[in-house]
């Protein structure tokens, strides 16, 4: 190529021949450009076979090591020069084993002393087995250790996808007991008003982020969880503690504090990275990665999706176009039964609420909804309340999408009301599109 040649091998039976990054970085100093494709013509003994050239690349074999092949086909449209070295920039943080925090050592406090007990849940022996490995594991990984405290609550197992069961503490009769921290809990609605502008976003998960948070030694104890195989407590933070989300929250806001809502979104145990070009992102990401390795905390390599123009997030499809419902909790509206009970219509209803911003005049239309609840089990569905229902059905897979308000715009408020409810519509002067409820 030009001045610059190389030994290679062409592999006719391959899917794609590659060139290494080491040749085209070689080419990039020396001033050369990829500027379209090639069809290189090369004469066999039988016939004559062309090999077309192009710009696409490839992340190196040692990077599906620390990320698997599922998140790496998730790389987006950022130069995958770019991403493969941020891969291998970090493979302490982008990684499957779990970190552990120095930032923070967390202790449980309650406001009696009085030891709660329960007696442990009874499992057959298949299920019992799936227990004794769950707990086998934690034992492994230092998680959990053998107790002998005078507390002792309860542990089951529940269904998770793509897994035979997931153990979970009850803690129901401790968390009465604990003392509430006053940290601040963000919402979905207050997050997503941030992204505004973004065009490019990457989103990363923490490994089992409540298990990358130590407890204190005093504290342990009071975590002690009891099953046939015996008594157990934590030396991490367990899921099924009250204040859990709030600890987390504390501990993200401590470490990103900063960049929070600048270039960084997050919620729980997601974290976002949102930019308005691609040239800019790979410095955000790197950032983010930077601070996860001081806290030594780790991020789940199978989940990340990396620069990227829409992302879904906790239900929601997100994108430089605005806002909409994800796809798959669309398919999960559309499959929703018509409701028997009461408790039932209730979750129906408590899934409309979460999208109530995208959905036009919605008190309106499920005011219906809401008187039939009333009327007991089970519920007796008129033909106008099965219709009301099916419109909110068809107004929630709807392809609407919510613009993001930008506040360097003007606003318009329109408003309405009606015997059975108020309404509010918040739009931008350019265009006026809709952009919040």
């Amino acid at each position: 190529m030009g001045e610059i040649s190389t030994v290679a091998l062409l592999d006719t039976g391959a899917t794609d021949n590659v060139l290494s990054g080491d040749f085209y970085h070689k080419l990039q100093d020396n001033g050369k450009k990829f500027v379209g494709n090639l069809g290189l013509k090369i004469d066999s003994r039988e016939e004559e076979v062309t090999f077309p050239f192009s710009t696409r690349f490839v992340v190196p074999l040692e990077i599906i090591g620390h990320l698997g092949e599922r998140a790496v086909s998730m790389i987006g449209d950022l130069t995958k020069v770019e991403s493969a070295n941020l891969m291998k920039e970090f493979p302490d943080v982008l990684t499957s084993k779990i970190g552990c925090t120095d930032i923070m050592t967390h202790s449980i406090e309650l406001n009696n002393l009085t030891p709660v007990r329960s007696k442990p849940y009874y499992y057959a022996p298949p299920k019992l087995q799936i227990l004794k490995d769950h707990i086998k594991f934690l034992e492994e990984k230092s998680k959990i250790r053998r107790s002998s405290s005078p507390y002792a609550s309860p542990c089951f197992l529940i269904s998770k996808e793509n897994k035979e069961g997931q153990l979970v503490i009850d803690y129901r009769k401790l968390n009465r007991k604990i003392r509430y921290e006053a940290t601040p809990m963000p919402t979905i609605e207050m997050a997503l008003q941030f992204l505004a502008g973004a065009s490019v976003y990457t989103i990363v998960h923490l490994n089992t982020a409540y298990y990358q948070i130590p407890l204190s030694e005093e504290t342990r104890p009071l975590t002690a969880f009891i099953s046939q195989v015996g008594l157990y407590e934590f030396n991490v933070l367990p899921f099924g503690l009250a204040t859990g989300a709030q600890i987390l929250t504390w501990l993200l806001n401590t470490i990103f504090g900063d960049i929070q809502h600048v270039f960084l979104l997050n919620y729980l145990d997601d974290l976002v990275v949102y930019s308005k070009n691609r040239q800019e992102h790979v410095e955000h990401v790197r950032e983010v990665l930077t601070r996860l390795r001081k806290a030594r905390l780790t991020v789940n390599p199978e989940k990340i999706r990396f620069a990227v123009s829409e992302i879904d997030f906790w239900g929601h499809r997100i994108s430089s176009k605005g806002l909409s419902i994800s796809p798959e909790r669309t398919r999960a509206i559309r499959e929703f039964p018509l409701p028997k009970t009461g408790r039932k219509l209730s979750q129906f209803l408590g899934m409309v609420g979460f999208y109530g911003r995208i959905i036009p005049n919605l008190s309106s239309k499920a005011g219906v909804l809401y008187k039939l609840k009333k009327t007991g089990n089970p519920l007796r569905w008129s033909e106008t309340d099965k219709e009301a229902f099916h419109n909110l059905q068809e107004d929630l897979v709807a392809p609407l999408v919510l613009k993001m308000a930008d506040f360097e715009q003007g606003f318009i408020l329109q408003t309405d009301a009606t015997s059975i409810g108020l309404g509010a519509v918040l739009a931008q002067r350019e265009r006026q599109e809709a952009c919040g409820r």
